[in-house]
């Protein structure tokens, strides 16, 4: 698979995505602006976070958690159910306050994945998973906001 940010992953000392990931046809559901154009929606959280927080990982002495933490964030998140994503909107929110809708956005969107795709982790107990996408999935033109956060 050539994957979307596989640059990225060459630097790392571990391998990412981790050979547990796997491709899966699945339904998943994501936090999204507005626009489903936005370029936010469909990047990982190492382009979106302010640079002191990547200076904070940067700083791990011990390479393989630091690598670890790096691949988790070059990938995107997703969830397995509409509730599941609100849910855990919710709970930011609750200790965040408005601020909030800043970073992830307003909406929840939804796509059938296909294994074309790219590979995923299995959901948590919360029904979150990592989703590491390959080039050109086109995301702004497939996802569909089903509702609002």
């Amino acid at each position: 698979m050539d994957f979307q940010y596989l640059e990225h992953f060459k630097k790392l000392s571990i391998k990412c995505p981790p050979s547990h990931f796997r491709k899966m046809d699945i339904p998943l559901f994501r936090w999204v602006y507005d626009d489903i154009n936005d370029e936010r929606n469909f990047m990982p959280r190492t382009f979106l976070v302010p640079v002191r927080e990547i200076e904070k990982i940067d700083q791990i002495s011990d390479p393989k958690k630091r690598d670890a933490l790096k691949c988790t964030m070059l990938a995107l998140s997703m969830f397995i159910s509409e509730e599941a994503a609100l849910t855990r909107f919710n709970e930011i929110k609750a200790t965040m306050g408005n601020v909030a809708y800043k970073r992830p956005g307003s909406n929840i969107a939804f796509l059938d994945i296909a294994k074309k795709d790219g590979v995923n982790d299995l959901p948590n107990d919360v029904g979150h998973f990592s989703h590491h996408p390959v080039v050109d999935h086109h995301y702004e033109q497939r996802f569909k906001i089903v509702s609002k956060l």
